[in-house]
Parts: structure tokens; sequence; C-alpha cells
């Protein structure tokens, strides 16, 4: 469903990425491992479209999304979202939680905010008063709570989760996780899971990759 067939990519003269393979298929969860720095980031920014790639290929659905010399393809990679380790930077600091997410809802045209807001408030463990809290008024785990019901909402192909449940217990994680499962299985959707806790990629997902010296390779 996702492929990033000999990724290359870094910044200016320093090339970060230097190859390999990752694919994500539908309905499965696909861990990335590797140590700080490794290139796991520029990676997740070069499927999201944050940054151009020297060579290779990434493509959803068969459709090219990314390609050296090429604008990234926006109209089929909104079907890729993240939620990122630091989730403040995916929120408004302008604008109230509930404003934000209302907007999101006209503007995708995702249906009522009773049917489709609601439901993930009580399962993501939310009380309902925090959609008229400002960003900076959220603790970490309500940041990250509120970037993952926002993604939720728009039923990608592809969900990234960036570290997503680091700053949460681990009832609450757990509970995220299924609940990701459950959704992104609805939609036969897959997740691509991305942590430095190895046990809960064991634990979690089907096939695991790992980035090293630049290379991305299949743990087997």
């Amino acid at each position: 469903m996702v492929e990033a067939i000999n990724v290359k990519a870094g910044y200016a003269d320093n090339l970060i990425l230097k190859g390999g393979t990752l694919y994500a298929e539908d309905g499965v969860f696909t861990g990335l491992f590797g140590a700080s720095g490794v290139g796991k980031t520029t990676l997740l920014r070069v499927l999201t479209g944050l940054l151009n790639i020297e060579d290779g290929v990434v493509s959803l659905d068969g459709n090219i999304i990314a390609k050296p010399k090429t604008p990234y393809d926006r109209k089929n990679g909104v079907k890729i979202q993240m939620v990122f380790q630091h989730p403040y930077a995916s929120l408004d600091s302008r604008e109230r939680v509930g404003d934000g997410i209302r907007l999101l809802l006209k503007y995708h045209k995702l249906g009522s905010f009773e049917e489709r807001v609601l439901p993930l408030l009580d399962t993501l463990a939310l009380k309902s008063d925090i959609l008229s809290h400002y960003p900076y008024q959220l603790s970490g785990g309500e940041s990250q709570r509120i970037a993952i019901l926002r993604s939720l909402l728009l039923s990608p192909r592809l969900l990234i989760l960036d570290e997503a449940t680091s700053q949460l217990d681990m009832i609450t994680s757990a509970n995220i996780i299924a609940l990701v499962r459950k959704t992104i299985s609805k939609a036969n959707g897959a997740v691509l899971l991305v942590s430095h806790d190895r046990e809960l990629l064991e634990a979690t997902c089907k096939r695991i990759f790992r980035i090293e010296n630049g290379i991305i390779r299949e743990e087997v």
C-alpha cells in the first residue's frame, strides 16, 4: 500500500538516508526502529512531503507521490497523516482546540461534530471541556491525544505515530493503540509506529524496519 524504495535524502550536502526499502500493508501495524540521528525523522519528512528526495520513489496505492525533482503529490499525500513526537507543532496556538477541530471537519466535509468527535473524546479519555482550551493549556499527553484524534478524523490510509504514546501511562497507551488499530482496520489502512521501545514494537507490529547507517532494512 505504501512503499519507499531506495530513498535517499538529506540536508544540503549531508545525505542522511542512503537507500533501502520500507513498505506498509493494508490493515497492518509496521514498526520503525533506530537510534537517534540515523534518519527516522528524515524518512518521516519524506513520507509526509516535508522533505524532497535525492533518489528513489515513494508510492501510495500504486500512485507515485514523491520522486526526485518533482513536487510532492499533496492531493494523494493527504492520505498520509502523522502524529508528531512533539504534538504542539500540529496545533494552532491561536485557536481553541474545539474551534480547530470544527474547521477541520468543515474543510474536509467529515460530518457532524457530535457523530465524529464526541465518541473519540471518550475513547481517548478526554473530557469535553478540553475543547475550550488553547494548546498551551494542555499537558503533553493531552496534546498527543488531541493530535491523534485529529488524524483519525481524516481516516488516513497511512497513520504515522512518531513516539506518539511516549508521554502516556501504560493503560492509556494500550487503549490508544487499540483504538488506532480498530479505526484503521475499518478503513483498511496501515499504521507506521515509530518508537525507541523495541518491546512495544515487537508486541504491536507484524513487521519491523530498522534504519542503521542511513540504510532502511527489514528485521527478520
